[in-house]
């Protein structure tokens, strides 16, 4: 299984795949509720667990074109930099 981590930006990336080009707080909440049933039943319960923390904060991230590793971060999935920026190696990151 995928780490929650990875999951999650699977998740968003494909909610934001699957949305209008207009997104709509509406769409959103309504694609969310078919979100869980559209991937595989094996991702079933992970794919709920994480839609179930997702909040009005997530909302307002995915509305404002938020990135999945942002959104994720935000719920506390994935942490902040877990995954680097392009370009970016680990190594130059921090000195």
């Amino acid at each position: 299984p995928a780490t929650t981590c990875a999951f999650c930006i699977f998740l968003v990336k494909t909610l934001e795949d699957l949305l209008p080009k207009e997104r709509t707080e509406g769409a959103v909440i309504k694609l969310l509720e078919e979100i869980c049933h559209i991937l595989p039943s094996t991702y079933r319960n992970q794919c709920e667990a994480v839609v179930d923390k997702f909040s009005k904060t997530v909302l307002d991230a995915i509305l404002s074109y938020a990135t999945p590793q942002t959104i994720c971060a935000l719920i506390h999935l994935c942490k902040g930099q877990e995954a680097p920026l392009v370009g970016q190696s680990a190594s130059s990151c921090c000195h």
